[in-house]
């Protein structure tokens, strides 16, 4: 048997793939404002023309290549239920992609997106037509968190938080993931959701402490504890 070449919408994603992969490069050699669209095609092994028919600017590859990344990233909480596990409760499903994105921020990956990430808000906040194409991103994203959290049901008590110190870590967390939204969308986080989303925090470590102390010591006290002289 004969084989076919490759159709020509084949070839056009294979041309692509390249591309991101030669612009992944570049970007994390030099930096986005930097990396330039002739570089690009120089490290892919194609013409400036061939990344202008893949993609219409420089700003709308660098959103393609966040998209890209992401896709090698922890399964989106969005996606519920998960056809390899239609029967997991709302909130096992949620606190285990949780639990999969902290363990993927340990991996090279990760580190890659995470510089993507940044390049991309630095631009957002300077060109408004990539800002309002993020929002629009984001709000997608939103909708199809909010319908799964539509089928939450009763959440169990996580019990004590493990120390302050760490809650103190999730709230300065929450505060700065807000901020970043208001940056692209004030809409999206006005003060009510700070408000609530603070109180609401403090109301479930307050419970949780009211109930028992805290799972683990303080890192300080932790420390002076290994440290004091024994005394004879």
């Amino acid at each position: 048997m004969v084989a076919r070449a490759p159709t020509r919408s084949l070839r056009k994603e294979a041309t692509r793939q390249r591309l991101l992969r030669a612009a992944l490069a570049v970007v994390a050699e030099k930096g986005f404002a930097s990396a330039s669209l002739a570089d690009i095609a120089e490290r892919a092994g194609v013409t400036t023309g061939a990344v202008y028919s893949n993609f219409r600017s420089k700003e709308a590859l660098l959103l393609d290549l966040v998209d890209w990344q992401m896709e090698g990233s922890p399964e989106d909480p969005a996606i519920y239920p998960r056809a390899d596990d239609p029967d997991k409760p709302v909130v096992e499903h949620l606190v285990d992609t949780a639990i999969a994105a902290g363990r993927y921020a340990d991996t090279v990956e990760s580190r890659r997106l995470v510089v993507l990430q940044v390049e991309l808000l630095l631009l957002a906040l300077r060109d408004r037509t990539v800002r309002r194409e993020m929002r629009s991103g984001g709000r997608n994203l939103t909708r199809g968190l909010a319908h799964v959290f539509d089928q939450l049901g009763k959440v169990p008590s996580p019990g004590p938080p493990p120390s302050l110190e760490q809650l103190a870590e999730i709230y300065y967390a929450c505060v700065q993931g807000l901020q970043q939204h208001r940056l692209l969308a004030p809409e999206l986080a006005p003060d009510e959701l700070f408000e609530w989303a603070i109180k609401a925090l403090l109301f479930a470590a307050s419970e949780g402490i009211r109930h028992g102390r805290s799972r683990a010591p303080s890192v300080r006290k932790a420390s002076r504890r290994v440290t004091a002289p024994r005394t004879r």
